[in-house]
């Protein structure tokens, strides 16, 4: 199983994160740009005896066709690149639980947790305090909140775990359409039917400000 994390200029998420989603993966592809070497110099030092479990895709791609920050073109060419069966899209701000259980996923899903959001830096609480934490919009009821940004919002990109043979050729994303990182996911999420949406056993936690980097990181650092 791999995990492809999506890390521009979140090394300081990541340092949190990863740990854990190389525990919970076969292998781990972050992609990043070529001039993101905090992250590129991070992955660098963790990939030491690791040898293909934890892997760096720095590309251009993220501007491709004047955009911002084209996170879609990033990912199908990181995705062209790689191998595997199953593959779980994963930001980089994304925080597992100690143990994911997905003993039961089967294909023609796709898959994505409830999370906790963790809005400020801070000590990291233990998983057993997460449930203390605010739901992220997913459980939002709002008939409004849903007309807006459409019925897969609750299967938004921040995980989003799925089967290869269920999508067709690349690309997946649609990558020449979309300028931001805003927009792509919730397409991506739509070439599933509703009815095949699935919620694994678990939460994750986010950390930080969501929908405020779609066009890259503006958001305070967790580490200055």
């Amino acid at each position: 199983m791999l995990a492809i994390v999506t890390c521009v200029n979140y090394d300081d998420f990541l340092r949190i994160t990863l740990p854990r989603t190389l525990e919970a993966f076969d292998e781990v592809l972050v992609v990043t740009t070529l001039e993101d070497n905090r992250t590129r110099n991070h992955v660098k030092r963790l990939r030491k005896g690791m040898g293909r479990k934890l892997m760096c895709w720095p590309t251009h791609a993220f501007h491709r066709h004047h955009a911002t920050f084209n996170k879609g073109a990033a990912l199908d060419e990181a995705i062209a690149c790689s191998h595997g069966d199953w593959i779980c899209v994963l930001d980089a701000d994304i925080l597992l639980p100690e143990k994911m259980d997905l003993s039961g996923i089967q294909r023609g899903c796709l898959y994505s947790p409830r999370r906790r959001m963790m809005w400020d830096q801070g000590p990291i609480p233990p998983e057993s305090e997460w449930n203390a934490l605010e739901h992220g919009p997913e459980d939002r009821n709002d008939i409004r909140f849903r007309h807006q940004f459409g019925s897969g919002v609750g299967y938004a990109g921040y995980f989003h775990l799925f089967h290869a043979d269920d999508l067709g050729p690349l690309p997946w994303y649609e990558s020449d359409t979309w300028k931001s990182a805003q927009g792509c996911d919730t397409e991506f999420t739509m070439r599933w039917p509703s009815q095949q949406f699935r919620r694994p056993p678990f939460e994750v936690l986010h950390l930080g400000q969501p929908r405020v980097n779609w066009n890259g990181r503006v958001s305070e650092r967790w580490d200055d």
